[in-house]
């Protein structure tokens, strides 16, 4: 593969989300022809400040839904009044897409022109560009995250970000997994652990309120295939739980394990599938929050080069990110076709889940038994 400069290779991006941006943004083009269901006014983002605003004002945000939002943040967001209020929507929204763009660019590396098309797909990918879209404040814990992995050799430093990030949205902490310390996992398990304890009367309408939320097209989770079969199909629940673990089961003596060390992309391809694998098994996420994927990237392409299996595991990360756009192209053709798909995609997160659970696995016992070793002494 012909090799290319990072700069030229980072500026073709900039370029390609300037045009993306100047289409959906300056000539009003429909977010949803570009496989993006909305329209473009940082929603998400206007319901946090509405939620921060309602916070520092006393009032209970969880009881009834506010701008069509069930809220399902912490009360500690209350902290940031008077600097997030929802009269700088827009401009805050600006910043954090720009903050969002600046970390995605500084994290990657490109050296050819495999790893720019992949980038380039993944950039500006539906479920990625849902996020921007939303100014959901997943960007903020990407960033939060993201910026701490330059620190990666200094481990509590990356700890104290993803406490951070934590704390302001849980599904962050399974990132801990990826810790080579011990002692630093189990602290900050305790830490968030205490968190919760202190927040249990909040913990109560979070979760009434998370189990109100139904996701859209390109939701991904352990309970999104049965409610989709059960309401397209009536097909019952219990049967296609049980279809998911054979599948996972029979995936296990498919997915072949990556070989990992102490380098940088390693360390953020189990952050990455920590957090891919523990918001999967919460229950259902948006697919926005596969923005996170990114961490495993680089780590992919690095293996991609020796073995071609890992390109296939890139494809179907960006068949997945792409699901929103497929789907409503086959849909157009008949909305049987678009139903299979949505199910095949399924099927495809369900190995990448198993994909990204292995390593971990592996990771864990190699701990264990160290673990059992220095008890033994």
């Amino acid at each position: 593969m012909k090799q290319m400069n990072n700069k030229k290779g980072l500026i073709v991006l900039i370029i390609l989300v300037c045009i993306y941006l100047t289409i959906t943004v300056v000539l009003n083009v429909p977010w949803k022809k570009l496989g993006v269901p909305g329209n473009g006014g940082f929603n998400d983002l206007r319901g946090a400040l509405e939620f921060v605003e309602m916070v520092h004002s006393n009032q209970n945000p969880f009881t009834e839904m506010h701008g069509g939002f069930w809220h399902v943040y912490p009360k500690v967001w209350g902290v940031f009044y008077p600097l997030l209020q929802v009269k700088n929507c827009r401009t805050i929204g600006v910043i954090v897409t720009l903050l969002y763009f600046l970390t995605f660019l500084t994290f990657i590396k490109i050296r050819d022109y495999t790893d720019l098309l992949i980038y380039a797909l993944i950039i500006v990918s539906p479920a990625f560009m849902l996020c921007v879209e939303r100014g959901n404040v997943d960007l903020i814990l990407f960033i939060i995250v993201g910026l701490s992995l330059f620190f990666y050799k200094r481990e509590n430093i990356v700890a104290v970000a993803i406490l951070l990030a934590s704390f302001l949205k849980f599904f962050p902490i399974y990132g801990i997994v990826a810790y080579k310390n011990k002692i630093t996992i189990i602290i900050s398990a305790i830490i968030f652990i205490l968190f919760l304890y202190l927040i249990r009367d909040q913990m109560h309408y979070i979760s009434i309120n998370l189990q109100r939320i139904k996701p859209y097209i390109g939701a991904y989770g352990i309970t999104v295939l049965p409610d989709l079969l059960k309401a397209k199909l009536n097909v019952p629940i219990l049967f296609t739980y049980i279809f998911q673990v054979i599948c996972a089961i029979f995936f296990m003596f498919l997915v072949r394990p990556i070989n990992l060390s102490d380098q940088k992309n390693d360390f953020t391809f189990l952050i990455s599938a920590g957090i891919f694998a523990g918001s999967y098994l919460l229950g259902v996420c948006f697919v926005y929050k596969l923005i996170f994927i990114l961490f495993a990237i680089p780590k992919l392409l690095d293996s991609a080069k020796i073995e071609k299996y890992y390109l296939f595991i890139l494809v179907l990360i960006i068949s997945s990110l792409w699901e929103n756009f497929t789907v409503g192209m086959l849909t157009k053709i008949t909305p049987t076709i678009g139903l299979i798909y949505r199910i095949l995609n399924q099927i495809v997160l369900i190995y990448l889940l198993v994909f990204f659970i292995k390593p971990l696995y592996f990771k864990f016992i190699a701990q264990s038994k160290e673990l059992v070793l220095l008890v033994k002494r």
